[in-house]
């Protein structure tokens, strides 16, 4: 206890400063049931944070539990209500249901390549990006960030200058519309349709436009903000022709592809051709070749199907998955890398420790021997048609119309 003397009006006035207990709207300790019930909630609706939002926190006030923070999925909020009902507990709820009701919940990339970041900040961790022409799932603002979804369920932040944002009806209008995909490594919509011209915008492979028609040698095409110009034709295909060549997993295009991204450089959270890290290179391997694949390689590690191996790698198939990692005390995997099997002991990935993709063995006798990926290997997958995260670009909505429920694995 202190002792304080105040001077107020001419009389001194002596108090008593104690310690403050209000005990009648003290914070206490949310119930462990109830930590427990969300905690599960939290499990089976979103095990997977990248790909899902379920951020509730609770506290308790006077025997009643407040309710904070968001979720997009409508299911896990259901699923608190009703766990909460069902306890008879006192609640008040302020968990926000997104996308925000107030903000349009569409958009599309509007640049070649747009960085999504972990934080809404330019400075932020590079987590992932989505290219020109793809349909984005739109939740909520901050500053000039919105906080985005791309088609394979990544979440982050991206920059407003690197989307437009869409009404329903919009957005609808720019997927179902007729579209071309560039499909050269590098290239530019020009502001007219000769040699020489000026330049509208960049491209890379797999950045998607709107189709308006021929133009001689060129074809005249639009990006999402209504930007129009020229690319030439042998350097697009028609998005209906492009998709008749995607229907099977064909290995030998997909080693081609892999391999014609040799010494493209390592980039952290990179998914097309300006960089790439190991999951943002077999990701975008695949999507060139019309199948969309989790994100990173602690994701795809699930996808496919699983292949048996051993110290001769008799068993593996040329375009299989091999992923790299450690095992914990208690036998679990941390997969750490990724990269595709090109047969007899080679395989081709992008490593930070390698000056770009490359092409290295897992066999003590070849020159390229990488010992430290022997070392690390945990496991082989096969990625099939049908099979777990591997799905069809044609089956995904925000690419070319309409789309059934998210499919991806968490």
């Amino acid at each position: 206890m202190r002792m304080s003397t105040f001077k107020y009006s001419g009389i001194n006035l002596l108090v008593l400063t104690l310690p403050l207990v209000f005990t009648a709207c003290m914070e206490r300790t949310i119930p462990q049931p109830i930590k427990a019930a969300l905690t599960e909630i939290q499990k089976t609706y979103a095990p997977d944070r990248r790909v899902a939002i379920f951020d509730v926190k609770s506290h308790s006030r006077n025997d009643t539990v407040f309710l904070e923070g968001e979720t997009s999925l409508p299911e896990a909020y259901a699923a608190v209500v009703q766990m909460l009902d069902q306890k008879g507990v006192v609640y008040v709820n302020k968990v926000q249901l997104l996308p925000d009701p107030a903000l349009p919940s569409r958009g599309v990339v509007n640049v070649s390549v747009a960085n999504i970041r972990s934080n809404p900040k330019h400075s932020g961790e590079l987590s992932t990006q989505a290219l020109l022409g793809m349909g984005l799932k739109v939740y909520k603002q901050e500053g000039s960030f919105s906080y985005v979804q791309t088609p394979d369920g990544y979440l982050g932040w991206m920059d407003s200058g690197s989307f437009v944002l869409m009404d329903d009806q919009a957005y609808q209008e720019w997927i179902t519309a007729e579209k071309v995909i560039f499909t050269q490594d590098y290239g530019f919509v020009q502001d007219a349709a000769a040699d020489q011209s000026g330049r509208v915008g960049d491209l890379v492979a797999g950045n998607i436009l709107l189709n308006e028609g021929e133009n001689g040698a060129y074809r005249a095409v639009a990006f999402p903000d209504g930007r129009r110009g020229f690319v030439p034709e042998e350097q697009i295909s028609g998005q209906t022709p492009w998709l008749e060549t995607k229907h099977d997993l064909r290995i030998p295009q997909i080693v081609g592809t892999a391999l014609s991204m040799m010494g493209r450089p390592y980039l952290w959270g990179g998914t097309s051709g300006k960089g790439m890290d190991c999951s943002g290179f077999t990701k975008t391997v695949y999507f060139l070749n019309g199948f969309v694949l989790p994100r990173d390689a602690s994701q795809q590690v699930h996808a496919g199907v699983d292949v048996p191996t051993d110290t001769t790698f008799n068993a593996l198939r040329t375009g299989d998955f091999l992923f790299f990692g450690e095992r914990t005390d208690d036998d679990q995997e941390k997969v750490r890398h990724v990269g595709i099997y090109l047969g007899e002991g080679q395989f081709i990935h992008s490593g930070a420790d390698n000056p770009g993709v490359k092409i290295e063995s897992l066999l003590p006798d070849s020159p390229n021997f990488a010992a430290h990926r022997r070392e690390t290997f945990l496991r082989a997958r096969r990625m099939e048609v049908g099979s777990p995260g591997v799905l069809s670009i044609e089956d995904l909505p925000d690419f070319f119309g309409p789309m059934p429920a998210h499919q991806l694995i968490q």
